[in-house]
């Protein structure tokens, strides 16, 4: 299986068109219900085991510019226990490529009603610079150079317990051998042999943030004090272009 899929600059998806028009409010005011509504109970359909295998997903977000593309696969991909009702849960397995030379693998399960998800994601060497367009965006950096690999558990539901978090997300993250530029000196910024995060422990609602540990092998930074009296890095991390967007919003 092949497919190629974008979003566009207003933020739509192009796989939306695909899908049939929402039933106007009129209708359902004329009739007391949606079109086609049946009096008796509808479908149900029931999946026990969906495989996928040497699948591949062109994707591309236009919303940024240049548009940022990423190429997912080949794939391996495989669903059990799905059904249409939504109740159960749904597990799931996926080994693919990401990018250029990276890998994804992960595991855990969905239920749809009410939304449940828990799942542990292995990501190895994804290329950093695929990400340049979203830092082209917020800074005047050019991230040319790098791999990043992630091991991560994460549990989300839409209706917690009392005093549980909606989100909790732990693990690690590591950066190697990545390398960024200042354009305005058009001089390296920050490069690094490795950059590891440990004992990451982020939750939502309530928000917490904890970190056990920060290592750097071979960490470099080029910090320089302009004429004008500005440090570089304030000037390449919040460029001009963004603080008068700012300050646009503000006012």
């Amino acid at each position: 299986a092949a497919a190629r899929v974008w979003r566009n600059a207003d933020g739509s998806l192009s796989l939306q068109r695909l899908l049939p028009p929402a039933a106007g409010k009129d209708a359902v005011a004329a009739t007391g219900s949606a079109p086609g509504a049946a009096a008796t109970p509808g479908w149900t359909v029931a999946l026990q085991r969906l495989a996928v295998q040497n699948a591949s997903l062109d994707a591309e977000d236009r919303s940024v510019s240049p548009a940022a593309r990423l190429h997912i696969g080949p794939a391996a991909l495989v669903l059990q226990n799905y059904s249409s009702a939504g109740d159960m849960p749904i597990s799931f397995q996926l080994d693919t490529g990401l990018g250029a030379h990276g890998a994804l693998q992960g595991s855990g399960s969905v239920t749809l009603a009410p939304l449940q998800a828990s799942a542990t994601l292995d990501l190895k060497q994804f290329d950093l610079t695929a990400l340049q367009p979203y830092a082209a965006q917020q800074t005047d950096m050019t991230v040319y150079r790098g791999d990043l690999g992630a091991q991560v558990q994460l549990a989300y539901t839409a209706a917690p317990a009392n005093g549980q978090p909606r989100l909790l997300l732990t693990g690690s993250v590591n950066a190697t051998n990545f390398a960024t530029r200042d354009n305005l000196l058009n001089a390296d910024f920050v490069t690094g042999r490795r950059l590891e995060v440990t004992g990451i422990r982020y939750q939502q609602a309530p928000d917490a943030l904890r970190i056990a540990r920060v290592r750097t092998l071979g960490v470099f930074g080029r910090v320089i004090i302009g004429e004008n009296g500005h440090l570089n890095l304030a000037d390449v991390l919040r460029p001009q272009r963004t603080r008068g967007a700012d300050a646009g919003v503000s006012a």
